[in-house]
């Protein structure tokens, strides 16, 4: 039987249709010409076929209510058999108003729970239907960045040779957006002046980052660090005062660096510090109620050009992202080196990943530099690329909606 998905793109105003699972899978359609008695995209809801209507919603721009509506008319007046919604969340790990308006406007329209799919970007899709109090739902995991960042580097033929490199810095950390782990990444990087061992960006000065949502809660959760004296934090002093925040913006960080590795950098940097966070980790994981939750992660092109860039990297402070995504098939560096980081919980991790980039940045450039060169680093390195290649994301996720009905 075919996958029919209705060729729409229903989305929220600040969504785009590159970063969503229904682009997903029409590009994988056409450019893998995929039969349409396997993937079939159509305009005509026929009474005999399944249907499948996307609508992909983010948490910060407007929905058009008259896309709600058009969709509920196919789901609630029978005249498609057995058509479902799926919700794309996959922007973020986490969801906003707007969903739970969508939730009920399909609610006031009598449409039954089991017509609703939610794809989320986290993979403990248990933890965010718990969180997020979704239980009545079928939630499916689908990681929209690899697929949006996969797409992005065949476009604009990104992709490296790995070989060996001559490094001038022992780091690469870039980071934008002052969430509570990057704010203490970047304290700890410029108070042991780390900063000035990396290729190195940070776009927040402390006006700006002070009038953030939450920034007296992450001061809280610091004077909780520093209170638990963490290995490898003694001596820091307050990462939250102008001293530390300041502006710091690599030459040519603006417009598509994000997405975009200078090859300057590529060619020069060691380890690469990617920096992801997550909404649990972001709000409040710090403090005691949230400690035990360490199996939430959220990866996005941060994580991916890695493998595109053919760059080692480290997961700072994020506890089993390392071993989330061995699951996938990719390998990280955190055991070329001596330090073992301790994933217990936040706080262990972030103490041990601190003791990690001492090592590192105390280590003489050359020894880093055969390190990240040997036989070993450089076949992780291919077998990263080789894996990412693969598109098991958008396979994985077009396989889980054909299996609705056999897992319902």
């Amino acid at each position: 039987m075919a996958l029919n998905i209705f060729n729409e793109f229903f989305a929220s105003s600040g969504s785009v249709q590159s970063k969503s699972a229904f682009g997903h899978i029409k590009r994988y359609k056409e450019e893998n010409n995929i039969p349409d008695e396997h993937i079939r995209f159509h305009f005509k809801p026929s009474k005999n076929e399944n249907t499948l209507f996307f609508l992909t919603l983010d948490t910060w721009s407007e929905l058009d209510p008259g896309h709600v509506n058009f969709i509920i008319q196919n789901l609630a007046t029978g005249n498609v058999v057995n058509p479902k919604i799926i919700l794309d969340t996959t922007m973020e790990d986490f969801v906003g108003q707007q969903f739970y308006d969508v939730i009920y406007m399909l609610a006031q329209a009598g449409v039954p729970a089991d017509k609703i799919i939610i794809l989320t970007s986290q993979p403990q899709t248990q933890n965010f239907k718990n969180e997020f109090f979704l239980s009545d739902f079928k939630t499916i995991h689908y990681d929209m960045f690899a697929t949006a960042y996969l797409n992005f580097a065949n476009d604009q033929s990104l992709w490296r040779e790995v070989k060996p490199r001559v490094l001038e810095k022992h780091l690469i950390c870039f980071m934008k957006r002052p969430r509570l782990l990057r704010l203490i990444a970047n304290g700890i990087m410029r108070a042991k002046d780390y900063d000035k061992q990396a290729h190195y960006s940070w776009h927040f000065d402390y006006n700006e980052t002070r009038d953030l949502f939450g920034f007296r809660e992450n001061i809280k959760a610091f004077e909780r660090i520093k209170a638990l004296r963490l290995k490898g934090t003694e001596g820091i002093v307050d990462i939250f005062d102008g001293n530390y925040i300041e502006k710091q913006i690599y030459d040519s960080i603006e417009g598509n660096l994000e997405w975009i590795v200078d090859p300057y950098v590529a060619d020069t940097g060691g380890i690469n510090l990617p920096m992801e966070t997550h909404r649990k980790l972001d709000t409040s994981v710090m403090f005691e109620q949230h400690i035990k939750i360490v199996d939430n992660s959220f990866f996005t092109e941060k994580t991916y050009k890695n493998f595109v860039y053919g760059l080692p990297f480290i997961g700072f402070g994020i506890p089993n992202y390392e071993s989330r995504l061995n699951s996938s098939g990719y390998q990280c560096w955190d055991n070329f080196f001596k330090t073992q980081v301790d994933e217990s919980n936040y706080f262990s991790a972030l103490g041990s990943h601190i003791e990690l980039l001492d090592e590192i940045c105390n280590m003489p450039l050359a020894d880093l530099q055969e390190i990240l060169n040997s036989k070993e680093s450089i076949e992780m390195l291919e077998s990263n690329q080789r894996m990412f290649k693969l598109q098991h994301e958008v396979k994985g996720l077009i396989t889980s909606l054909n299996c609705i009905e056999e897992v319902w």
